[in-house]
C-alpha cells in the first residue's frame, strides 16, 4: 500500500484530533464505556491469557459508540500514573477489566469485543471510500468534565434476568405499619386472656355493679320506658341510656352466641376493655410517641390487677369512659402537634377545615353520650375538647400554621354546639317518653332506680378510691403518680393532665365513699401518661451521665415489674376459676325452672335475677341487700309474698327487717355453690300443704320422733340426684310430710332407674298428715305411662312389694303411675 493510497487517519469522534498525531496526549481523549447489549456474553474470561487465535463478535456500527483510534491496542479506563485522566492497556499487567467494560479492536465493519491477549495483529486496510464530509468538531472536555470512575456497574446484570413482582397493597401496607401492628395486638391478646380468665370476672357482680346488669334486663321489658322518669335525682345512680345501650348489646349477644344474660354481659366487658386499650394505643401513637410507648400504655390500661378488677364490673361508667376515650381519638385524628410526626412515619398536614370541623362535630357528640351514660363522666370532658383545640391549629413541618386561634376555637365551639345538640334531644326525648301511658314494666324499672339511688354511697369526705386502689394494685398506684407528676411540666400532655387533676380532687370529695367511679376514670389517663413517659426514660437511658442514665433505667424497670406483677397475679387465680356447667346461678336457674310451678313467688338476688327470670314459669322478683343496713332489703316485690327466697351472701349476711323474719320463718331446701358464693333456696312451709299444718303443740313425743325421722330420711332422698322433683314436693320430703314407707320404695328403686315423681298428693280426707300417695310420671328419662316398657317395670315393682310396704292400690293415670299404701301400717 502507497502512501497516497493511505486512508485519512480516523478522527477523534469526540475532541476531532487525529489519532496518529505524535503530539496528541491522553488528555485529549475521551474514553467512552460502552453499554452492554442484552444476551452478549464474552467468549472466555476477561483475565484470562490465551495464546490461541482471538476470538471476537462483530458488532454492527450503527449499535456502538464511536470508538476513539488507539492504533488497534485495546484499552480502557484505569489509573495511570502521571496524568490526570487514566487510562491503561488490558491485559499488561494481568489484572481483570473493570465489570462492565469489553476490550475495544477497531475493525473493518467496527469495533469488535476481544478477549485475547495483546498480540493482535493490526486490522487489515479498508478499501477505498470517498473523503467523508467535514464534520463539526467539538471542543475537547477539560480534565474536571471527565466523569470516568472505577467499578460501575452494568445497568443490567448479564448473569441474572430480573423479573420484578410488584407487591401486594396489603403486603406494602403491612410494611409501613407492622411496627404498629406488632406493639397493639399483642396488648389486645395480653388484655383479653386477663379479662376473661380471672376470679373477678367469675364471681357474681356486687354493689353498685349489680344494677347495671340488672337494668339491662329491665329496660328491654315490654313498656318499660313508657312513662318513666328519665331526668330526676335518679339520673346520676340510674342512667337509662346506659341500661339501655347494655341491654341492647347483651339481648344480641345472647341471642346469637345461645348464653345466658350473665355470661352475654361478661362478653360486653370483654369486648369493652378491648375497645378501650385499642383507643389508648391510637392516643398515645398520635400524641406522637413510639411503638414501645404505645404497646406500654395499651398493656398498663387493660392487664394490670386494678384495670381487670374495675373492667369486669358491668358499670355505666365503664361504658361512658369508652365514649371519652373515642372522643380524644377523633380529636387526637384531625393532625399531628406542631412539625410533628410518629416515629417511622412521615409529616402529616392539617386536615382541611370541612374534615375538621367534621369530626369536632363527632367529639362533641362523644362526649355528651358520655356524660348522659354516666354524669360523673364530666370529669373527663375537658380533654377531648382541649386536645380538639390543640389538633385544630396543627400545622405540617417546615410549613407556615394552617389553623390558627380563629380557627382552634371555631372548632371546639362546633364540638361544644354539637353536645348541647345531643343533650338537648335526649331531654326532648325523654320528656316525650315521661308523657306516655306507663308500660307493664315501667313499675319494675321504677323500683330498681329507686333501689339504686337509695343504696348508692352519698357525697362525702372520704378515700375510699385510694384504699381499695393501694389494697389492689398498690405498683400501679405508684407507677401513675409518678408519671403524672413527671407529665404536669410538659404542655403537650396538659389536656390529659388536666383532667386527672380534676378527678384526683373529686376522688376525695364529693367521691369520698366511692371506690369505683375515680378509678374508673383514672386508669386510662394514667396509661396514657405512662406509656408516654416511656419516650422520655429511653431517651434519658442514653444520656452519659449516670445518674440520668438510672433514671431512665428504672422507669422502664418499673413499667416492666408492672405487668410481671399482673402476670403473677392473674396466673395465682387462674387455679380457682369456677367451671361454667358448675356455676351456682346457672344450677339456680334450672332448680327454679324445673320445681316451682306457675303462679308462685320467688325472689332471688339482683346479680342473679336476668338469669333466673328468663323463661321461668314461676313469677322471678329480685332484692338488693344494703351492706351498710341503712336502707334495709329492697325487692321487687313484699317479702311477705314470696313462696321460695334464694338466698346469696350479701342476703344472709345483711337480712334486717321483713327480710330477715322472712329468712328466720323458711326452711332450706337445696344449695348450690360454696361459701361466699353459695346460693341457698329456702322456702315457706306454708307453701307445702293445702290447710294449716299442726302445730308442735299439739304433737306427742312419739309423734315428733316420727316426724323427724321421716324428715331425716326424706331429705337424703331429695339428695339424690337420681330423682326429679318439683319444689313443692322437694319441700315435703325434706319437712318430714311424706310417709316413711314411699320414701324407703321410691329409694330402693332409685337404686337402679332414675324417676320422675309428678306429686305426693294427699289422701282424700286426710290433708294433714304425712302423704302416704306417689305419681310416678317417669322412669329413665322415658314418660309413664307413654312408654309401655317403663310403665310395665313400675308396675312390675309396685305389685311385688310385700308386708308393711305393700301398697292398697296402684293405678295406671294419664299423669303417670299412682301407688297408695294403707294408713297405720307404717314400720
Amino acid at each position: 500500500m502507497t502512501t497516497d493510497d493511505a486512508p485519512d487517519p480516523p478522527r477523534d469522534a469526540v475532541t476531532g484530533a487525529d489519532s496518529g498525531d505524535s503530539s496528541g496526549s491522553l488528555d485529549s481523549i475521551r474514553f467512552i464505556r460502552r453499554p452492554l447489549v442484552a444476551g452478549r456474553r464474552r467468549a472466555a474470561p476477561s483475565n484470562a491469557r490465551s495464546t490461541g487465535p482471538i476470538r471476537s463478535v462483530d458488532v454492527p456500527p450503527a449499535q456502538d459508540p464511536p470508538v476513539p483510534a488507539t492504533g488497534g491496542v485495546p484499552v480502557r479506563t484505569g489509573p495511570v500514573p502521571g496524568v490526570p485522566v487514566q487510562a491503561r492497556v488490558a491485559g499488561v499487567d494481568g489484572e481483570d477489566d473493570d465489570e462492565g467494560v469489553d476490550d475495544v479492536v477497531p475493525g473493518p465493519a467496527g469495533p469488535r469485543h476481544s478477549t485475547g491477549p495483546l498480540d493482535i495483529p493490526p486490522p487489515p486496510p479498508p478499501p477505498p471510500a470517498a473523503a467523508p464530509a467535514p464534520e463539526e468538531r467539538t471542543p475537547a472536555p477539560t480534565t474536571g468534565e471527565l466523569a470516568i470512575a472505577r467499578g460501575r456497574r452494568r445497568a443490567l446484570s448479564r448473569h441474572a434476568r430480573s423479573r420484578a413482582v410488584p407487591a401486594s397493597r396489603l403486603a406494602r401496607w403491612s410494611g409501613r405499619r407492622g411496627a404498629w401492628l406488632v406493639s397493639l395486638l399483642p396488648a389486645l391478646a395480653l388484655t383479653a386472656v386477663a379479662q376473661w380468665w380471672n376470679i373477678a370476672a367469675s364471681r357474681l357482680p356486687t354493689g353498685a355493679a349489680r344494677f347495671g346488669s340488672a337494668g339491662a334486663f329491665a329496660v328491654l321489658q315490654p313498656g318499660a320506658l313508657a312513662g318513666y322518669h328519665f331526668f330526676d335525682d335518679r339520673v346520676v345512680d340510674a342512667p337509662p341510656l346506659a341500661w339501655l345501650q347494655t341491654g341492647v348489646v347483651t339481648s344480641a349477644l345472647a341471642e346469637v352466641a345461645g348464653v345466658s344474660p350473665l355470661v352475654a354481659t361478661r362478653a360486653m366487658q370483654l369486648i369493652l376493655a378491648l375497645i378501650g386499650v385499642a383507643l389508648v394505643w391510637l392516643i398515645v401513637r398520635r400524641s406522637p410517641s413510639s411503638a414501645l410507648a404505645s404497646f406500654a400504655a395499651a398493656a398498663t390500661s387493660g392487664v394490670t390487677p386494678m384495670a381487670v378488677a374495675v373492667h369486669t364490673e358491668p358499670l355505666p361508667i365503664g361504658l361512658a369512659v369508652v365514649w371519652l376515650l373515642g372522643a380524644c381519638a377523633i380529636a387526637q385524628c384531625c393532625s399531628f402537634p406542631t412539625g410533628t410526626s410518629p416515629a417511622g412515619s412521615s409529616p402529616v398536614s392539617p386536615s382541611p377545615d370541612g374534615l375538621r370541623l367534621g369530626r369536632a362535630v363527632a367529639v362533641g357528640a362523644c362526649t355528651a353520650v358520655a356524660v348522659l351514660t354516666a354524669p360523673w363522666a364530666a370529669l373527663g370532658a375537658i380533654a377531648p375538647l382541649l386536645l380538639l383545640a390543640r389538633s385544630a391549629g396543627a400545622r405540617s413541618a417546615g410549613s407556615r400554621p394552617a389553623g390558627s386561634r380563629t380557627a382552634a376555637a371555631r372548632a371546639v365551639a362546633a364540638g361544644v354546639v354539637a353536645a348541647f345538640v345531643v343533650l338537648a334531644a335526649a331531654v326532648a326525648i325523654g320528656a316525650a317518653l315521661q308523657q306516655a301511658p306507663a308500660g307493664a314494666g315501667s313499675t319494675d324499672l321504677g323500683r330498681l332506680a329507686d333501689a339504686a339511688s337509695a343504696l348508692a354511697p352519698p357525697a362525702a369526705v372520704g378515700t375510699a378510691a385510694w384504699r381499695l386502689w393501694a389494697t389492689v394494685d398498690p405498683l400501679g398506684l405508684l407507677v401513675g403518680a409518678i408519671a403524672l407528676v413527671v407529665a404536669v411540666p410538659r404542655r403537650r400532655l396538659s389536656p390529659v393532665v388536666v383532667s386527672c387533676l380534676l378527678v384526683v380532687v373529686a376522688a376525695f370529695v364529693p367521691l369520698g365513699r366511692d371506690a369505683v367511679t375515680p378509678p374508673v376514670l383514672l386508669l386510662p389517663l394514667l396509661a396514657i401518661l405512662t406509656g408516654v413517659a416511656v419516650d422520655r426514660a429511653v431517651v434519658l437511658l442514653g444520656r452519659p451521665a449516670l445518674a440520668v442514665s438510672v433514671i431512665g433505667a428504672g422507669w422502664l424497670m418499673g413499667i416492666v415489674a408492672l405487668l410481671l406483677v399482673a402476670a403473677v397475679q392473674w396466673s395465682l387465680g387462674v387455679g380457682g376459676l369456677a367451671q361454667a356447667p358448675g356455676r351456682p346461678a346457672e344450677r339456680v336457674r334450672q332448680w327454679v325452672g324445673r320445681s316451682v310451678p306457675a303462679g308462685q313467688v320467688v325472689l332471688v338476688g339482683l346479680a342473679v335475677w336476668p338469669d333466673v327470670a328468663r323463661g321461668a314459669p314461676a313469677s322471678v322478683g329480685w332484692y338488693a341487700a344494703d351492706p351498710a343496713q341503712v336502707a334495709g332489703v329492697r325487692s321487687s316485690a313484699p317479702w311477705t309474698t314470696a313462696d321460695y327466697v334464694v338466698a346469696d351472701a350479701e342476703l344472709r349476711a345483711h337480712a334486717a327487717g321483713v327480710a330477715a323474719a322472712v329468712l328466720r320463718r323458711s326452711v332450706p331446701v337445696v344449695a348450690f355453690g360454696s361459701g361466699s358464693a353459695a346460693l341457698q333456696v329456702r322456702a315457706d312451709p306454708s307453701t307445702l300443704s293445702t290447710s294449716p299444718a299442726s302445730t308442735a303443740s299439739n304433737q306427742t313425743a312419739a309423734q315428733k320422733s316420727a316426724a323427724a325421722a321421716r324428715a331425716r330420711t326424706g331429705a337424703e332422698l331429695a339428695r339424690n340426684p337420681r330423682i326429679v322433683l318439683r319444689g313443692p314436693d322437694r319441700m315435703l320430703l325434706q319437712t318430714g310430710r311424706v310417709d316413711q314407707r314411699v320414701v324407703l320404695v321410691l329409694g330402693q328403686l332409685l337404686a337402679t332407674h332414675s324417676v320422675t315423681v309428678a306429686a305426693f298428693p294427699a289422701v282424700d280426707g286426710d290433708p294433714a298428715g304425712p302423704r302416704r300417695q306417689v305419681l310416678i310420671s317417669g322412669l329413665d328419662g322415658r314418660a309413664v305411662p307413654a312408654d309401655v316398657q317403663r310403665t310395665g317395670i313400675v308396675l312390675n315393682y309396685l305389685s311385688s312389694l310385700r308386708g308393711s310396704f305393700s301398697t292398697s292400690t296402684i293405678d295406671a293415670t294419664p299423669d303417670g303411675v299412682l301407688a297408695t299404701f294403707d294408713a297405720g301400717r307404717s314400720p
